[in-house]
């Protein structure tokens, strides 16, 4: 994204790069570009609403950044019916529902349109750190080193709990107490550690 020329596909592919190990992917094929979001790590089933709110966003990122009222080609949502006027009428398109995905279909055309508005100089401050936050949560290879990770982000927040934890990870609370068990520790253990 340290190109002259910024776009939507840049936007995309950036957050991709980031969120993707939580499940966001992007794909272009011929003349669409398919972003793709999923649960990767959730043992419950998916929030509805922050699939519709992910999506949602992601073409709102467009829409704001270019200044134009961009539409997706498609939507396929895993979720039964529900809204259909209001999710059609926000994407522009038909949406399929009870599909075996969660996909926004974009028209590949859209993705080169440069961006109207964005802070290059935000850009350049931001892009390291979140380089580094990448890097550092890729590194991490045990459970318990994913939850030390949390538990150190939220330090500054003061809430460092078990059901803050699972929600951030989309478990139930019991199974970060068992999951830290198998691998020989617990959760105050960490708490404590985290604070030091």
């Amino acid at each position: 994204m340290h190109a002259t020329t910024v776009t939507p596909c840049n936007g995309w592919r950036t957050i991709s790069n980031f969120v993707r190990p939580n499940g966001l992917g992007l794909t272009e094929e011929g003349d669409v570009c398919i972003l793709d979001v999923e649960w990767l790590h959730a043992e419950q089933a998916e929030p509805l609403a922050l699939i519709d709110a992910t999506l949602a966003t992601l073409l709102g990122l467009g829409r704001y950044g270019t200044g134009l009222a961009l539409e997706a080609k498609a939507v396929e949502l895993a979720r039964p019916k529900f809204e259909v006027q209001a999710h059609e009428a926000y994407f522009g398109c038909r949406v399929h529902f009870s599909a075996s995905h969660n996909h926004l279909v974009l028209h590949r055309a859209d993705l080169d349109r440069t961006f109207a508005a964005y802070n290059a100089e935000l850009l350049e401050m931001l892009t390291p750190a979140l380089d580094q936050a990448l890097a550092d949560r890729q590194r991490l290879t045990s459970f318990t080193q994913r939850v030390t990770w949390l538990l150190t982000r939220q330090l500054s927040g003061g809430r460092l709990d078990i059901p803050a934890i699972a929600m951030e990870l989309g478990m139930s609370e019991r199974t970060p107490q068992r999951r830290l068990a198998e691998e020989g520790t617990n959760f105050l253990n960490l708490v404590d550690h985290s604070a030091t």
